[in-house]
């Protein structure tokens, strides 16, 4: 009678070490506005963040200078951008950095930003590990 029940129970314990694994952070559809050099650009994109919540602390890029940027939306009908130290990640959720909303600032551009160009960034974490995105240069 116990072998019988032992079976059952390895089994078990053998697909329960096939489940995947939680889902860590992850960035897609990541494009960037074309601009010319020393000018201005927005990078916007999905981040998909996994079961421990996080924080969102600096970006880097080669392109130019990276800030975290909000845009605000002022009742006197004034729109402005607002560097942000910090975005809060919780756990399981999406942030999305869209035109009007979150976005990445590159100021005083390295180099032009033609549409189908590329270029490289790097988010910068509270506890996860940097993550290195590339985005497309295209229209919005």
């Amino acid at each position: 009678m116990r072998h019988r029940l032992a079976i059952p129970l390895l089994a078990l314990g053998l697909l329960a070490g096939c489940a995947p694994a939680a889902k860590s952070l992850g960035v897609d559809d990541a494009w960037a506005r074309p601009a010319e050099a020393g000018s201005t650009s927005a990078v916007y994109f999905r981040l998909q963040n996994g079961p421990q919540a996080d924080m969102l602390i600096g970006v880097e890029s080669a392109a130019g200078r990276a800030m975290i940027h909000r845009t605000i939306h002022e009742a006197d009908g004034i729109v402005r951008m607002e560097h942000q130290r910090q975005i809060d990640l919780p756990a399981n959720a999406q942030v999305v950095f869209e035109p009007g909303g979150l976005h990445i600032m590159l100021l005083d551009l390295a180099s032009d930003l033609a549409v189908g160009d590329s270029l490289e960034f790097r988010l910068l974490f509270k506890e996860h590990a940097p993550i290195d995105v590339q985005a497309s240069v295209r229209q919005p």
